[in-house]
């Protein structure tokens, strides 16, 4: 009896040791590996980067809302606009009555930027007159393509069409007219006049040119 008491209870244990061995496999297997369950930090960083998302989105919003800053250029270009200004004068300018036989004085305003362009606006006045009996000796199809003005040197290089050429009085009453209007101003000792870019031995073929013309007082 006892023998058989003893075999009963070794069965009884060797069930329950069996039995639990098989609630600890089926446990574990309920249970995945550890390295195939999701990464809680990974979680947690793309969590994070929705914040830092809006972040990143709001200084850009606030930028946009910003008013867009003047360029330098505009401002820059405003400026050299404001300090560009004309200096003007009243100047005789010589014409000659619709025959040609003598020089008609009257006076022009003329507005310049410059030295040179004083002088430039000197000649043009030469070029145009407001009157029939003022008659211009220097035609506008004559172009002035250089200006120099050096020590009291004044140059004019200019172009001279055959059209714009007139006889030897009218030769002569314009390089009189043209020296006239350019010695007025007192820095102005010698004037030189080429023909593109040449120093010719008459502007029109009739009146010896003189290179330079030098003022006689």
């Amino acid at each position: 009896m006892k023998k058989i008491a003893w075999t009963a209870c070794q069965l009884a244990l060797i069930i329950a040791v069996t039995a639990g061995c098989a609630g600890k496999q089926a446990t574990s297997a309920a249970v995945p590996p550890a390295e195939e369950q999701p990464a809680q930090g990974a979680a947690a960083e793309v969590g994070a980067e929705a914040p830092a998302g809006d972040e990143a989105q709001a200084p850009a919003e606030n930028k946009e809302a910003e008013p867009p800053a003047e360029s330098s250029e505009s401002i820059a270009t405003d400026k050299t606009a404001d300090e560009v200004k004309e200096d003007s004068m009243s100047i005789n300018v010589y014409y000659t009555d619709p025959d040609q036989t003598e020089l008609v004085q009257t006076t022009q305003e003329i507005s310049y930027p410059s030295e040179l362009q004083k002088y430039k606006q000197a000649f043009q006045a030469l070029q145009r007159s407001g009157s029939d009996g003022q008659v211009p000796l220097w035609s506008e199809s004559i172009e002035i393509q250089h200006i120099r003005f050096e020590n009291g040197a004044l140059t004019l290089n200019i172009s001279l069409p055959d059209a714009a050429r007139l006889g030897a009085g009218g030769e002569s009453l314009a390089l009189e007219a043209l020296t006239k209007t350019m010695f007025q101003f007192p820095e102005v000792n010698t004037l030189d006049v080429l023909v593109d870019g040449k120093a010719v031995e008459s502007l029109m073929g009739h009146v010896d040119l003189e290179h330079p013309i030098k003022r006689n007082n």
